[in-house]
């Protein structure tokens, strides 16, 4: 389980009828959560082989965010869109080097690391932006 399953699981309990089966985190899975947060299972998945869907909450894996705290601006669309060297950029994470994260609303000190994105983040990231250049190709 996640933040979000948890919070899926509560709310229906709560406030509907019937049984709830949790979401598995391969049909909601949140890149970079570390180890000591999530479930074995979520542990357990390969991230480019198993998981369905994949989201982009943590500070260092927004695709979009070519420079941490920097607004997406026509410049970075374009770049997006047309410049493969934006790839490069993945492995570091938004230019962002703090491992410093927030849980449940809660800003949790992780010190600082140059060990980058993990290799299957940064595919997913890459995914995302070979998904964006076919969307503005049908346009």
């Amino acid at each position: 389980y996640g933040p979000e399953q948890d919070y899926l699981g509560r709310f229906y309990a709560t406030f509907t009828r019937g049984t709830w089966t949790h979401v598995h985190a391969k049909f909601n899975y949140q890149l970079m959560l570390p180890d000591d947060y999530v479930s074995s299972e979520h542990r357990a998945l390969d991230l480019e082989r198993d998981v369905v869907v994949a989201h982009y909450s943590g500070p260092r894996v927004k695709p979009w965010e070519l420079q941490r705290g920097t607004a997406l601006d026509v410049a970075a669309v374009r770049r997006l869109l047309f410049d493969d060297s934006v790839r490069d950029l993945f492995a570091r994470g938004s230019n962002q080097t703090s491992q410093d994260r927030v849980m449940d609303g809660v800003l949790v000190p992780g010190g600082n690391s140059d060990s980058g994105v993990p290799e299957s983040a940064q595919a997913v990231m890459w995914e995302w932006v070979l998904a964006l250049r076919r969307c503005a190709g049908d346009l």
